[in-house]
């Protein structure tokens, strides 16, 4: 039961399977962010393939670990969770240590580790999305944008 896994808009890739178990495969990617806004999240899917054989049955066994322990990432600090009830959705939730806003900066690469579950040996790939943190100036202009537009919708008294 080999599994086929494909990656969708990662640079850097290394895959590795798991020995403990041939249906549990640690993944690890590395990304940089080279955008001109830093991330507030990075979210990664697992997806059914573009091309080649396809076997729905198989692909809806695959899953994310649910132990957010299970995953790791050199940033620091993160909040770790899966997103969905068919955990095929994982979001690393990037902290200010002060509070204000989270954001990963242009500081060079990102190493994730992702532990997924693949009991029938199904193919599948893994793509990712970031969140940007907006600048300043976009997210006061969305604040008045939400406020005026909620003024418009209350009723006259």
């Amino acid at each position: 039961m080999r599994a086929s896994i494909m990656l969708a808009a990662l640079t850097s890739v290394a895959l590795s399977a798991s020995a403990a178990h041939a249906s549990q495969h640690s993944l690890t990617f590395t990304i940089t962010n080279n955008t001109a806004l830093p991330w507030s999240d990075v979210i990664f899917e697992i997806r059914p393939p573009v091309a080649g054989a396809f076997n729905a049955a198989a692909f809806e066994q695959i899953r994310f670990f649910v132990d957010p322990s299970r995953h790791d990432t050199t940033k620091r600090p993160v909040l770790i969770g899966v997103e969905d009830e068919q955990a095929k959705t994982l979001r690393f939730n990037f902290l200010a240590p002060q509070g204000g806003t989270a954001m990963v900066p242009q500081d060079g690469p990102i190493s994730f580790r992702v532990m997924i579950d693949n009991p029938a040996g199904g193919t599948f790939r893994v793509g990712y999305t970031k969140r940007t943190v907006p600048a300043p100036a976009v997210a006061g202009l969305a604040a008045v944008a939400a406020l005026s537009a909620a003024r418009r919708r209350r009723p006259a008294a």
